[in-house]
């Protein structure tokens, strides 16, 4: 009938624009590689029509170090920022992250972690995470929207302990991605995995 050709029309029309567009990337990546003196047998017709039929989902992913988060340079100070300013607005877990990372000063500090301690010392080490933490965010000139004293106060209260079941959630949550990666479908997660377990709220931060 008039609408089954119609559609087949259409459909062949569809056909045509896909098999030049992979021509035209196949002589495309051709020409690259011969310009980078690389062999053209690199380029192989079946991975080209793979790329085309799925382009839309392709991303490209340029991953920071660990060295620049633990540096701290510029790029992370402006996503700190950013979040911390977000987070006055909607849930976020930068808090958390920070305070982290205050306590990682703490233990090369004290040589333990907050609240591993006699109850009589659970009080100090409160204000002394909250000084590492004001001086670390002081020296990075970040200046916090939002409170983070009941972050320091929870940190020092659970001293350090590891829950079974949140190893055993993190583990699922990398052993995911490590799937990602050697499997190459679906994307990765971009940068630092912040994950609240109270009430089940994550954040994934570029920093």
């Amino acid at each position: 009938d008039c609408a089954t050709d119609v559609f087949l029309e259409v459909q062949n029309i569809y056909a045509s624009k896909a098999a030049q567009d992979r021509a035209w990337v196949l002589q495309r990546a051709t020409k690259l590689a011969d310009e980078c003196g690389a062999s053209e047998a690199l380029i192989d017709a079946e991975d080209v029509e793979r790329f085309c039929h799925f382009v839309f989902y392709v991303q490209a992913i340029e991953y920071r170090s660990l060295v620049d988060e633990i540096e701290c340079d510029a790029a992370f100070v402006d996503a700190v920022k950013g979040e911390l300013l977000m987070a006055s607005f909607t849930p976020r877990q930068i808090g958390w992250y920070l305070v982290w990372r205050a306590i990682d000063r703490f233990v090369e500090q004290c040589g333990r972690v907050p609240g591993d301690c006699d109850d009589a010392l659970v009080e100090s080490d409160i204000d002394s995470l909250r000084g590492v933490l004001s001086s670390m965010l002081g020296a990075l000139g970040i200046a916090s929207e939002i409170s983070l004293d009941e972050h320091v106060q929870e940190m020092v209260r659970f001293g350090g302990a590891e829950l079974h079941t949140i190893a055993a959630t993190m583990g699922g949550f990398a052993a995911n991605e490590a799937i990602k990666l050697a499997t190459r479908q679906l994307v990765p997660m971009d940068n630092t995995f912040i994950f609240y377990a109270i009430d089940g709220n994550f954040s994934v931060v570029r920093l």
